[in-house]
């Protein structure tokens, strides 16, 4: 039995939704390695014989011959050049069984379980671990949303009621520092699931608001302040310029 008839006695006992077959368009692989696979690769100039591919992605199982030993891959093709030199990503196997064994795991954990629970369990142990790694700062975390949730309750000096330009400022500032304590909740929920790159997003917002906040204060401008938040044609202030008002350098280096 040839290694295409054993992967196809495999697919007969898998249920109906299995998302792999034998038919390989042997031109698409073909391109796939030309594309994709550069000098550079380890697969570089492997004769690569397919046994079968995954019908929704280019993921490609076959093998090389290398010294009279047969080496099975799954090769995971995106479609496309990249600029990574170490992709396509693959896997090596030592025998057919340990590739099929792989793709079922695979299989069974992405497509025939649901995500969303996968994504949920995934979300739970990374907590887990950030509250592992970080049991002093979560022991101290109560009394930080406290601090939070008081420091708006402090508002000092409050503008005149015929400062109409800084009422302006203030009526939307009163937003800004009641919702902040939200925010900072946001980043530290963002963080413990890993999330780092939205975590940063929501934190570069924060602290640009408040940058902006502080210079149509010192400004006294809020007829100026609403324009740079409606980002109206009568704007013409760049948030480079803001920062740098407020905290030379700051832009560049942070």
């Amino acid at each position: 039995m040839n290694y295409r008839e054993k992967f196809e006695r495999f697919i007969e006992i898998m249920d109906s939704d299995f998302n792999w077959t034998t038919t390989v368009d042997k031109h698409l692989l073909n391109e796939l390695i030309k594309v994709e696979i550069s000098k550079n690769h380890t697969l570089y100039k492997k004769n690569i014989i397919p046994i079968a591919i995954c019908k929704n992605k280019y993921d490609i199982l076959g093998y090389y011959n290398e010294s009279g030993t047969d080496i099975f891959v799954t090769i995971h093709f995106i479609g496309y050049k990249s600029t990574n030199e170490n992709a396509p990503y693959y896997e090596v196997y030592n025998t057919l069984n340990e590739a099929i064994n792989k793709i079922q795991l695979i299989y069974y954990n992405l497509y025939f379980k649901s995500r969303f629970i996968i994504m949920i369990e995934s979300e739970e142990v990374k907590k887990q671990k950030s509250y592992n790694t970080l049991s002093g700062l979560y022991a101290k975390m109560p009394l930080i949303y406290d601090c939070l949730f008081k420091m708006n309750e402090y508002r000092g000096k409050l503008a005149d009621i015929e400062n109409e330009n800084l009422l302006k400022i203030q009526d939307l500032f009163q937003f800004f520092s009641y919702d902040f304590v939200y925010k900072i909740r946001s980043i530290f929920t963002l963080s413990e699931i890993a999330n780092y790159a939205d975590a940063a997003i929501v934190l570069r917002s924060l602290t640009e608001s408040f940058f902006v906040y502080k210079y149509y204060i010192i400004k006294n401008n809020g007829n100026k302040l609403e324009n740079y938040i409606e980002q109206n044609s009568k704007n013409t202030t760049r948030i480079e310029n803001i920062i740098n008002y407020i905290a030379p350098g700051y832009y560049e280096s942070i």
